[in-house]
């Protein structure tokens, strides 16, 4: 929410959203006594979205505080390793290893077999050109480690999805609704290939 955006008024209403960032929030003891910690198989990136989906699952709000302040650096972790390898802080095979790996473990994980049919064709296509473009960027050896820990680690994760689901207290409606029906902010280069394709389909933009 607002990210890369001027300072304005825009989001100082509180609300609940649908997860929120692990360096930005405080969670209830209870809420974690019941769904369980960050899942340690991610180490870094997208364990914070990992953990806001079970709770979701389980019947949990998130909400949104405008009067609360954070001071948090992006992508720090990715960006002390980059500068000791390869001096490159925007992309490094670190970051490509964690998003090849813990990206699907979300999907395997938390959502329902009943929204997957509708959110899994656009994470394939999104999922294949990261890879791809790793290659040419000197970041493939990260992206096959990553691809390579996730299949590695999938039976134990589909052992966990069982768990989840199995203790669901929402409807897909539910989660459909307070889903982002949109591209990160900072996906730059797939927004743009969504623009060429509604304009090649005649859709309207």
């Amino acid at each position: 929410r607002g990210r890369d955006e001027p300072a304005t008024n825009r989001y100082d209403k509180q609300t609940d959203i649908f997860g929120a960032s692990g360096g930005a929030s405080m969670y209830r003891v209870s809420m974690l006594e019941k769904i369980g910690l960050f899942d340690q198989d991610f180490f870094a990136y997208y364990e914070d979205i990992d953990l806001s989906f079970r709770a979701q699952l389980a019947g949990w709000k998130v909400a949104f505080v405008p009067t609360s302040l954070v001071y948090h650096e992006q992508g720090k972790t990715s960006a002390r390793l980059a500068k000791r390898k390869e001096g490159d802080r925007a992309a490094t095979p670190f970051t490509t290893k964690q998003y090849m790996k813990n990206l699907p473990f979300i999907l395997v994980k938390d959502m329902p077999a009943g929204l997957l049919w509708r959110v899994l064709p656009r994470f394939l296509l999104a999922y294949t050109l990261f890879f791809l473009k790793a290659f040419p960027d000197g970041r493939g050896k990260g992206a096959l480690q990553g691809a390579g820990l996730f299949w590695l680690h999938l039976p134990k994760k589909i052992t966990q999805r069982w768990h989840i689901q199995k203790n669901r207290k929402v409807s897909n409606k539910y989660l459909w609704n307070i889903f982002v029906h949109d591209l990160p902010p900072n996906a730059y280069k797939l927004r743009k290939l969504r623009t060429i394709w509604r304009k090649v389909t005649f859709r309207q933009a």
